[in-house]
């Protein structure tokens, strides 16, 4: 792989060829992700993570409810989408699209 122009002079690194493997973990580490919970399917940590991740995660219930269960309502502004908000199915509400 040979890089050129300013991605070569600014990214002396970008030189180097690297595995899809190796670029992943360098950078969950540069952005200090610890991703075992996708591995584990813990819907709890991947919403603590990212809440907009785990739209069928409701933290209220500490329950995953799939879409036929979720009440999704969304909301526009000015005629434009703006986000859905979700029920689940005891009525907690969620941000669950944005």
């Amino acid at each position: 792989m040979e890089v050129h122009g300013a991605v070569a002079a600014f990214f002396p690194v970008a030189k180097t060829a690297v595995t899809e493997e190796k670029e992943t973990r360098v950078l969950n580490k540069a952005f200090r992700v610890d991703d075992s919970f996708l591995e584990r399917g813990d819907a709890a940590k991947l919403y603590e993570f990212e809440g907009l991740w785990a739209p069928f995660w409701c933290p209220a219930c500490a329950a995953v409810y799939c879409i036929a269960h979720w009440t999704v309502v969304p909301e526009y502004d000015e005629g434009f989408f703006d986000c859905s908000q979700g029920f689940c199915p005891k009525g907690h509400k969620r941000l669950i699209e944005d």
